[in-house]
C-alpha cells in the first residue's frame, strides 16, 4: 500500500524511463513509487490516496477506476 504522505506513483513499461524519472524526482525531494505494470499499480492505490499518478502506459478503462 502507498503511504498517506503526498507521493508520486510512476507507471511506465520502460525500465530506463522509470529509473531516470525516479532518480530525478527523488533528488527534488519527492517520495516516488515506480511500477512497470498498471495492474500492479491498481493493487497499491486506494480511492482516498492523496498522491499523483504519472503514466504513459495505455491501459484498458478497467485498470484504474475512479471509485
Amino acid at each position: 500500500m502507498l503511504s498517506d504522505e503526498y507521493s508520486i506513483l510512476l507507471i511506465d513499461d520502460d525500465a530506463d524511463v522509470l529509473d531516470a524519472y525516479t532518480l530525478l524526482l527523488e533528488q527534488e525531494g519527492y517520495h516516488v513509487f515506480a511500477c512497470s505494470n498498471p495492474f500492479d499499480a491498481r493493487n497499491w492505490l486506494q480511492a482516498d490516496w492523496p498522491g499523483i499518478v504519472l503514466s504513459d502506459v495505455n491501459r484498458p478503462d478497467d485498470v484504474v477506476s475512479s471509485g
